[in-house]
């Protein structure tokens, strides 16, 4: 019960936000690509807010449900490989830790390590049902994983944050 009412919650702030964002439901738009898909993500990360995330989280596996194989590997792999760590905000943070080893410093290293595709996936747990729609999100990713050895590094996010 408490799942329901906190999906159902998710669920309402989604389609508030819906209007903030003005772009129609999925199944009022056309035809949508990987590149699409990683547009909407992008400006997940980018914005801060509650109305507004879990909108654009909800469009972003409303879009992935209408991709193809092939597109949803593209995104995959787009998303392990342009969604990493900024480079130079970690290769100040590293001269700074060098520099002085102190908590501080060790908490900007730490922070400016982390990939910016682990935000992309904690925002998108918070749509409605968002863990069991990552959890077929990371299947998909399985399939393609042998021949995109690229997408370990995504694999091992999914794992961190599922842990």
């Amino acid at each position: 019960m408490p799942s329901s009412f906190f999906s159902d919650l998710m669920s309402s702030i989604a389609d508030r936000g819906r209007p903030v964002l003005a772009r129609p439901p999925a199944a009022e738009s056309g035809p949508v690509s990987a590149a699409d898909v990683i547009a909407v993500a992008r400006d997940l990360v980018s914005r801060r807010g509650e109305a507004s995330g879990v909108a654009r989280a909800r469009e972003i596996f409303a879009d992935w449900d209408r991709l193809d194989k092939t597109a949803k590997r593209d995104f995959l792999i787009a998303l392990a490989n342009d969604f990493g760590p900024d480079a130079r905000r970690l290769d100040s943070a590293i001269q700074q830790w060098r520099e002085q080893r102190t908590p501080a410093a060790l908490q900007e290293l730490h922070a400016a390590a982390e990939p910016k595709r682990q935000e992309v996936i904690r925002r998108l747990n918070l749509a409605p049902r968002g863990t069991s729609k990552l959890v077929r999100m990371r299947e998909e990713l399985f399939e393609h994983q042998k021949k995109q050895p690229v997408l370990d590094v995504l694999d091992e996010d999914f794992t961190h944050l599922f842990s």
